[in-house]
């Protein structure tokens, strides 16, 4: 406004200057082109002027008019597309918590361009798109989500997605890679152990025991479940192999873990396995201490099949259990089997028809079976071979 007023001020001064030196000499002005020229007087000259001035600063107001109208549209049009796009945003992630997956990502993608988080508009769409089968989609929407991340998110959906389609190897070296670039994110390690354990790495597995623990990844009982597990399967793998290696990694097992049943059974098949008199002799004493510590049917049966060096006094060492267990199938087959070794047919086939009477069982009709071919006995040991085959088949 101000500035509108000494505008006119100016002017005003200024024609009444001029209109007093016109009074004085009115003058004339003659403006010559090549053969055209234009004669007028001063006045005449000085009100074009002036009109032309104004004209141009009619035109300027208005030019300037028409920018900040301009912007204000342009402003307008902007809220209004980040107001739907935020709206859309929303409405996908409702959509994706109702599983509505079609819906989640149309909205999600159409609402990333102006979202707060566009990442997380893309993560999700990746997920909803895998849901529907499109991992190729899910693919592209994964490589714009690692676009615009700040974090690791993208890198943790996309190996969840390939831990559901039990692709193991591919997650790891995923989650491998993060976890070296950012050590200190502990979120890793149960997707890494999914991973390793898709893969039955055991080894790998348990050279991330001490991590787990340290970081309290797991629960307590989470933790001893998965150490379990881990010993567990480390022990079969070594089935069949030397039995010092079996005997190193015992000794590497924590000590609740030498106490449990399942494992003391692995680790003896272990032993058994090599066809070492020492290593059978080792598996003899092992599972003879741990029967005498806890009864078990299975640690039973298979202290059947270890050959100790003294097979006189392992017989005598089961025959100590049976006043206790007097009607255990398995103790009576496994007595039958040590008193075979020791070459005392007659109480092998005792102990091996009681165990029939109290609980028929494929394996000791083969057993009785075997034992009876040996005796000459064709007949009977072929009916039991029928009998053993039939059990088997109907169970």
């Amino acid at each position: 406004m101000r500035k509108l007023i000494l505008t006119f001020v100016t002017v005003a001064l200024l024609a009444g200057l001029l209109a007093w030196a016109m009074m004085r000499d009115s003058g004339y002005l003659l403006v010559a082109v090549g053969q055209y020229s234009v004669e007028m007087s001063l006045a005449t000259a000085a009100v074009i002027l002036l009109l032309a001035y104004l004209l141009l600063r009619v035109i300027g107001a208005l030019r300037r008019w028409l920018v900040s109208a301009s912007k204000g549209i342009i402003s307008s049009d902007w809220f209004y597309r980040v107001r739907r796009d935020r709206a859309r945003t929303t409405l996908g992630f409702s959509h994706y918590l109702q599983g509505q997956w079609r819906l989640a990502e149309r909205n999600l993608t159409r609402g990333a361009k102006f979202s707060d988080a566009p990442a997380l508009n893309y993560l999700g769409a990746a997920i909803a798109a895998h849901e529907l089968g499109d991992k190729q989609q899910a693919g592209r929407y994964l490589q714009q989500a690692e676009g615009v991340a700040q974090d690791s998110a993208a890198a943790i959906v996309k190996a969840k997605l390939y831990l559901e389609d039990r692709d193991y190897k591919s997650a790891l070296v995923v989650l491998q890679q993060l976890h070296k670039s950012q050590p200190q994110d502990t979120s890793v390690l149960p997707l890494m152990v999914a991973a390793r354990r898709g893969l039955a790495d055991w080894d790998g597995l348990k050279g991330m025991l001490k991590d787990l623990k340290r970081h309290k990844v797991f629960s307590e009982t989470g933790f001893q479940a998965l150490q379990r597990e881990v010993y567990l399967g480390l022990f079969r793998n070594h089935v069949g192999s030397v039995a010092g290696e079996a005997g190193q990694l015992w000794q590497e097992a924590p000590a609740p873990l030498r106490r449990d049943q399942e494992i003391v059974a692995v680790y003896a098949r272990c032993l058994v396995a090599s066809g070492k008199a020492e290593a059978c002799g080792e598996a003899e004493k092992l599972l003879r201490k741990t029967i005498n510590q806890q009864w078990s049917d299975k640690l039973v049966s298979l202290y059947g099949e270890c050959a100790a060096e003294d097979a006189i006094q392992q017989l005598k060492t089961a025959e100590a259990w049976l006043p206790a267990h007097r009607d255990n199938a398995v103790l009576l087959a496994t007595l039958g089997k040590l008193s075979a070794r020791n070459r005392l047919w007659g109480k092998a086939r005792d102990y091996l028809n009681k165990s029939l009477a109290v609980e028929p069982r494929a394996d000791v009709y083969a057993q009785l079976g075997k034992l009876l071919a040996q005796l000459g006995e064709e007949q009977q040991s072929a009916k039991c071979y029928r009998e053993g085959l039939v059990l088997a088949i109907n169970s």
